[in-house]
Formats: C-alpha cells, sequence, structure tokens
C-alpha cells in the first residue's frame, strides 16, 4: 500500500503498527440515524400575514455507544459536529459520526484497516451508496500530547472506492436499512465477526459494488468463486471437498432464506445457468460474448445471494430483508432475471442436472 502518515515517523524496518484507528465513512450518519440538531420556528400573524419572529438551529451532543470489535479491542460509536460560515452573514451547524477502534496493545496496520473494510462494506449495502473513506485517523502510544492524550496521526492513501460523483448526494429515504433496522450497535459486532471470517468471499462480492468497470464475466465468476468459498468455509470446514459447485449453491439458497426466493423463483434453473456460465467463461468456450448480459444478472443475483448469508449470519432482523426487497433496485434486478430464466426454459439449455 502507498500511504503516508501526518504526525508520526517510521524507521525503514520498524512494523507500522497503532493502537488505535478512527473510521468515517460517507453515509454512516443516515446509517446511524441519530441525530443531535433540533430546528425551531416561530411565527406570529399580524394583520393576516405571518411574520418570522425566530428561526433557530441547534446541536445537542449524542451519547456515545459501546460494542465489542475483533481481537478483544474496544469500540465506540462517537457523534461529531462542527459550526461554520462568517459571523455576520451565515451560520451553519453539521453533523457526523465515526467509529473509533481501541486495541491495548499495538495492531499491524493491516488489521486495523480490516476492520474499516469491514464497516466499509456494511455501510455500502446498508445505504446503497459507495460508503468511500473520508478519512482514516490512527493512534500511536509513543505519539501522545501534553495532557497525555494521543495524538491523532491521519493516514493518507489513493484508497479504491470513490464516492460516486454522478449520483446526488443519498438522502433518508434512499437508505435500505438503518442501525436500528439492523440491530444497533451490538449488530455490528456479530457483522464483524461474520465479515472478518467470510473477508475474502466478500471482498470479491463487493469489487463491482466498488468499480465502474467491472466486466460481466468477471463479475460472474467473482460471485460464483465467493460463494463456493463461503459454502467450504461454513458447511465443509473450510475442506477442498469435491461438492458440485450447483449443490453449494442451492445449500447457500437455503441458508438465504425466503428473501432470495423472492428474487430468483427457479432456484434449480439458477443454479444450473451460474454453474453453465462459470464453466463457460473459466474454459473460454464458444458463446460467452453472448452471454455477457445473462452473466450480468445472474453475477448480480449471485452476488446478493452471497450478501444475504452473510446478512443471516449475523443474525440480521427479518426487517432488514422485507426493506431489500421493497428497493426500486431489488424489483429491478428481479425482473431481468426473470425473463433470463424464462427465455433458457425457451431454449430447452440443457437437460442435464444441474449437479453434473
Amino acid at each position: 500500500m502507498h500511504s503516508v502518515f501526518e504526525g508520526i515517523q517510521f524507521e525503514p524496518d520498524e512494523a507500522l503498527e497503532f493502537t488505535e484507528i478512527v473510521v468515517k465513512l460517507h453515509g454512516l450518519v443516515l446509517f446511524v440515524r441519530r441525530s443531535g440538531l433540533e430546528e425551531n420556528i416561530e411565527v406570529e400573524e399580524i394583520d393576516g400575514r405571518q411574520r418570522l419572529v425566530r428561526h433557530t438551529v441547534s446541536m445537542a451532543p449524542v451519547p456515545d455507544e459501546e460494542f465489542d470489535c475483533l481481537d478483544g479491542a474496544t469500540c465506540r460509536l462517537v457523534h461529531l459536529w462542527k459550526t461554520g460560515g462568517t459571523d455576520f452573514v451565515e451560520r451553519h451547524v453539521s453533523q457526523d459520526f465515526a467509529i473509533y477502534v481501541k486495541y491495548d496493545d499495538k495492531q499491524p496496520l493491516d488489521r486495523l484497516l480490516d476492520i474499516a473494510r469491514h464497516l466499509q462494506d456494511l455501510i455500502t449495502v446498508a445505504t446503497g451508496r459507495r460508503a468511500a473513506f473520508p478519512s482514516i485517523s490512527l493512534r500511536h502510544p509513543d505519539v501522545a500530547r501534553e495532557e497525555g492524550k494521543l495524538h491523532p496521526i491521519e493516514m493518507y492513501a489513493k484508497w479504491s472506492v470513490k464516492v460516486e460523483e454522478n449520483k446526488k448526494p443519498p438522502q433518508m429515504h434512499d437508505i435500505v436499512f438503518s442501525l436500528d433496522d439492523f440491530g444497533g450497535v451490538e449488530a455490528l459486532t456479530r457483522w464483524l465477526e461474520v465479515a472478518d471470517a467470510n473477508a475474502a468471499s466478500l471482498s470479491r462480492v463487493m469489487i463491482s459494488r466498488y468499480s465502474d468497470t467491472t466486466y460481466a464475466s468477471d463479475l460472474l465468476l467473482n460471485a460464483a468463486a465467493a460463494l463456493e468459498g463461503y459454502h467450504r468455509e461454513k458447511y465443509e470446514g473450510g475442506e477442498d471437498t469435491k461438492t458440485w459447485f450447483a449443490t453449494r449453491v442451492k445449500k447457500c439458497v437455503e441458508g438465504a432464506g425466503a428473501v432470495f426466493a423472492d428474487l430468483v423463483p427457479d432456484i434449480e434453473l439458477f443454479a444450473k445457468l451460474l454453474k453453465d456460465n462459470r464453466v463457460a467463461v473459466a474454459h473460454h468456450l464458444s458463446g460467452v460474448a453472448d452471454g455477457s448480459t445473462q452473466q450480468i444478472f445472474l453475477g448480480r443475483a449471485a452476488s446478493w445471494l452471497l450478501i444475504l448469508c452473510l446478512l443471516r449470519d449475523a443474525e440480521a432482523p427479518e426487517e432488514v430483508f422485507d426493506k431489500i426487497k421493497d428497493r426500486p433496485d431489488w424489483r429491478w434486478l428481479k425482473r431481468h432475471v426473470a425473463e433470463v430464466l424464462a427465455e433458457a426454459k425457451e431454449n430447452q439449455v440443457d437437460e442435464k442436472p444441474a449437479e453434473e
């Protein structure tokens, strides 16, 4: 990783280790849905006309919420606010949230960034927008202020996840599900554990969400590999067994529950098509280019399958899955998946059992 740290200097052979990381994410404040902002407008009526008496905007601090993190770390959800404007023309106040992760001992930078990425993936799924890092701040026990508090160490890097500049900033109604929908800060602990145990599979399906230039074949192969890896870790103890790929897909569907059946009504055919396209792309078989549209929708459905399985493992409430199903993008994908399945039936793709 090419990065720069402001506020600390390491020796050439010194390990990059820190005790704390402060994670800010675009969209986190909308996911959290806690607010210290309050607006009050007072008017009075004079001669049939309303006149402004007072318009106030105030900010009160939102209490921190603490939860357990990975490897014995402590996490805090912290409310942030700032004021701005000029003294005479304009004043405004804004709020945000950050997640503070604190270890008793120094940890490798990569481990701290793992936690940041797991949170980034969750907020991206929950908000339907890429949760880029506006900033990453670290703490080191050897870099302290006079009053004993650790000095912030800013990390600058060329992050691969960028804000979608062609889209308007998300509003409250754009959010797929909130922190309370998800189960509160205790659910963040469960998500971090699940995401960390399935980090390789999760990163594969998030690639397409974070990129504007993913090929259809890459989308499909990444999703297929993610499902295979997830199944192997959860149901086979990490061993490389000779289980049929389609059997693994159908087992994942069972874990995802009824929400995936809403997206893909014919699981048997879906597993077969995913398997056939996976083989065709991997072995450069004829007709692959013509199947790119099919690969896009199969790949997106398979990506959702992995995410749904992870949300189930994190014990997400049923309300989360109901809200996912109500999304316009879900209904859009559902319609196109139905078209793919209908076309496959019409063409009688292959009558062999899906396991072969």
